[in-house]
């Protein structure tokens, strides 16, 4: 489990990271553990305060027999491609965007790694 959420950090670190360098109103990150695939979003709504939330998981299948399950979560990649359409967008003004930005605790998410 202490991996998972190391994982989970790192995922974190690097979607704040490049939230930050890429001037991003939001950004999506994945975490994959096992054959669940979550989602998740992280936003920056207001000055150093950085919101990370789950949007939805997808269970893969480890059965060619069990694969049309996949079928029946359509609806959740659908709201992934969908979220990430509409949220996951530039920044429409980057100067006042990096004056809410915060520098990471951890300098680089190598540094997590150690």
């Amino acid at each position: 489990m202490y991996l998972v959420c190391q994982d989970f950090l790192l995922v974190a670190i690097f979607c704040k990271n490049a939230l930050d360098s890429q001037s991003m109103v939001r950004i999506l990150g994945l975490q994959a553990v096992g054959r669940t695939i979550a989602f998740y979003v992280l936003a920056l709504p207001t000055s150093g305060l950085y919101v990370m939330y789950e949007i939805t998981k997808v269970q893969i299948s480890d059965l060619l027999q069990n694969l049309s399950k996949l079928i029946i979560d359509i609806s959740d990649l659908l709201l992934v491609l969908n979220v990430y359409d509409r949220v996951c967008i530039p920044s429409a003004s980057p100067k006042p965007f990096n004056d809410i930005a915060r520098q990471s605790a951890a300098p680089s998410w190598t540094s997590c790694l150690q």
